[in-house]
């Protein structure tokens, strides 16, 4: 069987984008937050009701944004702003910096809970490009937006103060968001190793309707400029639908029959045995079965269907297959675990990291963890874990 190449797989060849900082306004137990991670595993310990889930919440809220376009924000976000504004605040934002390579960007979305309109900001250099929920697209001096963080090193000259405010003419997105955009382009192109290289040109000469310049050296400046920040928004979008963010295990679909079957690791592991499939079917059989020994489980897991397309796991263990209920939580979690490392782009979230299990098959599972993923991201109530980064949310305030 032909091995199915992942863009996870794709992206480590370019190097991988990674985390750097969170910040949250306004969003579920926290009125404002600044966090700061690190390459390799993050642990963040808090007691119940500290906010783990909540930071749990932030990176998923960005991954769903991207994955569905934006309508994922009035379908479930806006129909109940209690439960996701702080307090019974009408407007919150959620803003994650990332580093890729030597770049260093923002993606930031903003959501009004009461029009509902949404807007979803990209921040690189000199540059602030937004794009509204009514298709409006606009690009600022970094210097004169107010959705750049305090933090922000500013350039020390921007090419934006040089050609005007009327020099560039833009489009009216008509898609979704800029990710359905990214979406429709990546899917054209194929492999990431092509799409970068055509994706960000197509978006420009999309989304760019006039640029009024007459000097040619200004022109191809501004050009370059455009090209690099659509580089960004297209490695954004594409990097967050390949990191795998788990909250909790669904334990009915997780071990099957299910008929979930989306492309990114559902964060209730709903779409396991699709997953599961998919890792099988990419020649990841192997290593799983590997990381199971390193972990003291000596089975073998496969996947069934039923006559409906619904996908079920089946474990074998002495040669006698153990079905659906008879699998305990803690073996399906470990499973779980393993399976999200390695479908993802090497970036994971994961709420109770060490929930159902016993202490030394959590040490061993870090000790996987630490040996494969570009970064993980780790919540806990047990001061126990060890990572490069530690984060203790007593330290701050919500």
């Amino acid at each position: 069987m032909e091995k199915v190449i992942m863009w996870g797989q794709n992206i480590y060849q370019m190097g991988i984008a990674l985390f750097k900082e969170l910040f949250i306004k306004n969003f579920k137990g926290f009125k404002r937050l600044h966090i700061r991670y690190t390459p390799g595993i993050n642990i963040i310990y808090g007691k119940r009701c500290s906010g783990k889930t909540s930071l749990v919440d932030a990176l998923l809220f960005l991954q769903l944004y991207s994955y569905y376009y934006g309508s994922f924000v009035k379908s479930r976000y806006i129909t109940d702003p209690s439960i996701y504004s702080h307090m019974g605040e009408t407007e919150f934002y959620i803003m994650a910096k990332l580093q890729f390579g030597e770049d260093s960007y923002y993606f930031r979305v903003d959501v009004d809970v009461e029009k509902p309109v949404y807007r979803e900001t990209y921040i690189i250099g000199d540059t602030v490009f937004t794009y509204r929920s009514d298709g409006r697209l606009s690009i600022k001096d970094v210097r004169k937006s107010r959705y750049v963080p305090k933090n922000y090193q500013t350039p020390g000259e921007s090419i934006w103060e040089q050609i005007g405010k009327w020099r560039i003419i833009l489009s009216n997105l008509p898609w979704r968001s800029l990710g359905h955009l990214v979406s429709i382009e990546a899917s054209y192109w194929g492999g990431i190793t092509e799409a970068i290289k055509h994706v960000p040109e197509i978006i420009s000469r999309v989304l760019v309707y006039r640029i009024e310049l007459k000097d040619k050296k200004l022109l191809n400046e501004v050009k370059m400029r455009l090209k690099k920040l659509f580089e960004s928004v297209f490695i954004t979008h594409r990097y967050l639908r390949e990191i795998a963010v788990l909250k909790y295990i669904d334990l009915k679909n997780a071990i099957g029959p299910s008929k979930h079957v989306s492309r990114i690791f559902d964060p209730y592991a709903s779409n396991f045995p699709w997953i599961y499939l998919l890792l099988i079917r990419r020649g990841y059989s192997d290593i799983i079965h590997e990381y199971l020994k390193k972990l003291g489980l000596k089975l073998k897991v496969s996947v069934g269907s039923t006559i409906d397309n619904r996908y079920y796991l089946v474990l074998t263990a002495k040669s006698k297959a153990i079905y659906l209920l008879n699998m305990p939580t803690s073996l399906v979690k470990i499973l779980v675990l393993v399976s999200a490392l390695l479908y993802s782009n090497g970036v994971v979230i994961i709420d109770d990291f060490d929930e159902y299990l016993d202490n030394t098959v959590a040490e061993k599972l870090l000790e996987i963890y630490s040996e494969r993923a570009k970064q993980a991201i780790l919540t806990t109530r047990s001061e126990g874990l060890k990572g490069n980064n530690i984060i203790s949310l007593e330290e701050y305030g919500s």
